[in-house]
């Protein structure tokens, strides 16, 4: 799998993925997976041959958002299609608020910050195996920074992560004894109140996989 860019319909560039299988006949086949906001949605384009059994082609058609990708994907396969499907996801890391307070103040931050970016951003809870009563089923609240390429995400990351490092660095070296007043204090930038950045260096490819479970076996024997 290699990470790519396809562009849409009007002509912006979004991420996606180059899958490329390997036959027990020696040919092969490219399939092509991009992301999408609202749903999986699977379809099937540039079929070269149609399949012998005339229930097959119904299976081309699906746009279905539970069709079942990895049955889709072996059925071309075993009669050694070439075909390219689209899988809409979009690219994303979190970043973690020092106080739940700031929460929304910081979203509207990061969007006027990285507005060319075209960041999208929501609140989501997650277990976090940082904290010290993690086992408890207690979940933390994080910010998710979604983007539609991976160009984007790169661009704000890069110019995220040295204040969260050096925020990270300076709350861990205030006072926990820190007078109420001084708490309460709003920040003059609220980027200052993000102390650390979750799954960022995760790869494109394997976040596509992990998340929308897409699995590349190889059969043998049939």
């Amino acid at each position: 799998m290699l990470p790519t860019s396809i562009p849409d319909a009007s002509g912006n560039e979004k991420s996606g993925l180059d899958m490329y299988f390997l036959e027990q006949d020696g040919g092969t086949f490219k399939a092509t997976v991009r992301t999408c906001r609202d749903r999986r949605a699977i379809t099937c384009t540039h079929v070269c041959t149609k399949l012998s059994r005339p229930t097959a082609p119904n299976l081309f058609r699906s746009s279905r958002p539970n069709e079942n990708l990895s049955h889709f994907m072996f059925a071309l396969w075993r009669r050694s299609f070439l075909f390219s499907t689209k899988v809409f996801y979009k690219p994303y890391f979190y970043v973690l608020v020092k106080e739940e307070r700031h929460i929304q103040d910081c979203i509207q931050c990061i969007r006027r910050r990285f507005e060319d970016s075209a960041v999208e951003v929501t609140v989501v809870d997650k277990e976090d195996l940082d904290m010290p009563n993690h086992l408890s089923g207690k979940l933390r609240r994080f910010l998710k920074l979604s983007f539609h390429s991976v160009a984007d995400l790169m661009e704000v990351k890069r110019a995220l992560m040295p204040t969260i490092q050096a925020n990270k660095t300076r709350a861990e070296a205030q006072d926990a004894y820190m007078h109420a007043e001084a708490r309460e204090q709003q920040p003059s930038d609220f980027l200052s109140v993000l102390v650390d950045a979750r799954e960022y260096d995760v790869p494109y490819y394997v976040r596509c996989s992990i998340d929308l479970d897409i699995r590349l076996p190889m059969f043998f024997g049939w």
